[in-house]
């Protein structure tokens, strides 16, 4: 943004590439190499190394673990379910995850608080330094949970990052299962109100078998069929 160039330094994903300066137009791989590139001749020309380095910086500051897991949401519903997932987990944020306390909810797509444009984003910060990153993608039927931990070293920050995962899991899951259960009631509802006006003389034996007929919908819309 116009007056804002100085402020950007790096930024990358981790499915596509790296971004350093404000002279480079996108993410890609070409300007990381060139950075691995002039670290590795910068360290071999002070006697070092760049696995060196990084050990030294785990040792000074402890190993951070970033990694991401995923969750489908297949067929036709996928992204109403995810939609309506994101607004629970807004209405209603954990208090704690593993036995940590919640200690800071940003939501992203309130700009006024971030400074920045509005995103389907939210992250959780916890009470000892952990995040966690909840978002759905904007190619895939998945939401994406993303955790930053620290350990002393890379087994504490994984055992941290996997009790992280166990416990936003079950989270996720019951949320998918509410919205499956009231996806599927409402086409209930609407295959019934159907029934019912198609065959108005049928009395109840139109509405069971519609019932009939969409409790294997819904058996479907559960089992992802």
């Amino acid at each position: 943004a116009a007056g804002e160039v100085d402020r950007f330094i790096f930024g990358f994903e981790e499915s596509y590439g790296y971004l350093a300066g404000p002279y480079v137009r996108d993410k890609d791989a070409v300007i990381g190499s060139m950075l691995i590139c002039e670290m590795a001749a910068y360290y071999r020309s002070i006697g070092s190394s760049i696995k060196q380095r990084l050990e030294e910086i785990y040792a000074q500051y402890g190993r951070y673990l970033n990694k991401v897991d995923s969750f489908e949401f297949p067929g036709l519903t996928g992204m109403e379910k995810m939609a309506s997932i994101m607004q629970k987990l807004r209405d209603e944020p954990p208090v704690e995850l593993a036995g940590h306390k919640v200690v800071k909810v940003t939501d992203y797509k309130k700009p006024e608080e971030t400074g920045l444009p509005a995103a389907n984003v939210l992250i959780y910060t916890l009470e000892n330094g952990a995040t966690v990153v909840v978002r759905p993608s904007g190619t895939e039927p998945k939401i994406k949970t993303y955790f930053t931990t620290l350990g002393k070293d890379l087994a504490e920050a994984q055992a941290q990052k996997d009790a992280l995962a166990a416990a936003i899991e079950p989270i996720l899951k019951h949320l998918r299962g509410c919205c499956t259960f009231c996806a599927a009631a409402l086409f209930c509802v609407y295959r019934s109100v159907a029934v019912v006006k198609a065959f108005p003389q049928s009395g109840e034996g139109g509405c069971e078998r519609s019932e009939q007929t969409d409790e294997g919908a819904g058996k479907q819309a559960v089992f992802g069929k």
